[in-house]
Protein backbone atom coordinates (compact mmCIF):
# COMPACT_ATOMS: atom_id res chain seq x y z
CA UNK A 1 0.00 0.00 0.00
CA UNK A 2 1.52 3.40 -0.98
CA UNK A 3 2.51 5.83 1.72
CA UNK A 4 -0.24 8.48 1.85
CA UNK A 5 2.07 11.14 3.26
CA UNK A 6 4.49 10.64 0.38
CA UNK A 7 1.63 10.80 -2.14
CA UNK A 8 0.33 13.98 -0.51
CA UNK A 9 3.74 15.64 -0.72
CA UNK A 10 4.06 14.73 -4.41
CA UNK A 11 0.60 16.12 -5.15
CA UNK A 12 1.39 19.29 -3.18
CA UNK A 13 4.68 19.72 -5.08
CA UNK A 14 2.96 19.33 -8.46
CA UNK A 15 0.14 21.68 -7.47
CA UNK A 16 2.61 24.28 -6.23
CA UNK A 17 4.57 24.17 -9.49
CA UNK A 18 1.35 24.39 -11.48
CA UNK A 19 0.30 27.47 -9.49
CA UNK A 20 3.71 29.08 -10.08
CA UNK A 21 3.50 28.46 -13.82
CA UNK A 22 0.02 29.98 -13.96
CA UNK A 23 0.99 32.96 -11.83
CA UNK A 24 4.08 33.69 -13.95
CA UNK A 25 2.14 33.14 -17.17
CA UNK A 26 -0.45 35.69 -16.09
CA UNK A 27 2.29 38.13 -15.12
CA UNK A 28 3.95 37.80 -18.52
CA UNK A 29 0.61 38.33 -20.29
CA UNK A 30 0.03 41.43 -18.18
CA UNK A 31 3.50 42.86 -18.88
CA UNK A 32 3.23 42.14 -22.62
CA UNK A 33 -0.37 43.48 -22.66
CA UNK A 34 -1.86 40.27 -24.02
CA UNK A 35 -5.46 39.85 -22.88
CA UNK A 36 -6.40 36.56 -21.24
CA UNK A 37 -9.10 35.93 -23.84
CA UNK A 38 -6.48 35.97 -26.62
CA UNK A 39 -5.30 32.37 -27.03
CA UNK A 40 -1.57 31.73 -27.30
CA UNK A 41 -0.42 29.09 -29.76
CA UNK A 42 2.52 27.93 -27.62
CA UNK A 43 3.98 28.48 -24.19
CA UNK A 44 7.40 27.25 -23.14
CA UNK A 45 8.32 26.52 -19.53
CA UNK A 46 12.05 26.47 -18.87
CA UNK A 47 13.34 24.56 -15.85
CA UNK A 48 16.63 22.75 -15.32
CA UNK A 49 15.00 20.12 -13.11
CA UNK A 50 13.77 17.03 -14.92
CA UNK A 51 11.40 16.39 -12.01
CA UNK A 52 9.91 19.89 -12.38
CA UNK A 53 9.47 19.47 -16.13
CA UNK A 54 7.63 16.21 -15.44
CA UNK A 55 5.41 17.95 -12.90
CA UNK A 56 4.53 20.64 -15.45
CA UNK A 57 3.70 17.95 -18.01
CA UNK A 58 1.50 16.15 -15.47
CA UNK A 59 -0.51 19.35 -14.90
CA UNK A 60 -0.36 20.56 -18.50
CA UNK A 61 -4.12 20.36 -19.04
CA UNK A 62 -4.79 22.76 -16.15
CA UNK A 63 -1.98 25.17 -17.09
CA UNK A 64 -3.15 25.39 -20.70
CA UNK A 65 -6.74 25.96 -19.64
CA UNK A 66 -5.90 28.67 -17.09
CA UNK A 67 -3.58 30.55 -19.44
CA UNK A 68 -5.64 30.03 -22.61
CA UNK A 69 -2.82 28.35 -24.53
CA UNK A 70 -3.14 25.75 -27.24
CA UNK A 71 0.16 23.93 -26.67
CA UNK A 72 2.83 23.75 -23.96
CA UNK A 73 6.40 22.54 -24.08
CA UNK A 74 9.07 22.23 -21.42
CA UNK A 75 12.75 22.92 -21.98
CA UNK A 76 15.94 22.75 -19.93
CA UNK A 77 18.09 25.05 -22.08
CA UNK A 78 17.91 28.38 -20.23
CA UNK A 79 20.40 30.06 -22.56
CA UNK A 80 18.01 29.64 -25.47
CA UNK A 81 15.20 31.55 -23.70
CA UNK A 82 16.63 33.66 -20.89
CA UNK A 83 18.38 37.00 -21.37
CA UNK A 84 20.66 38.15 -18.56
CA UNK A 85 21.29 41.89 -18.04
CA UNK A 86 23.62 43.61 -15.63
Amino acid sequence: MPDEKLMDSVIERKFSRMQSAIRLGRLIRERKVIKANTPLSLMTIVDLSEEARGDYKDTEKFILEELNCLKMETQSDEDKYVVYNC
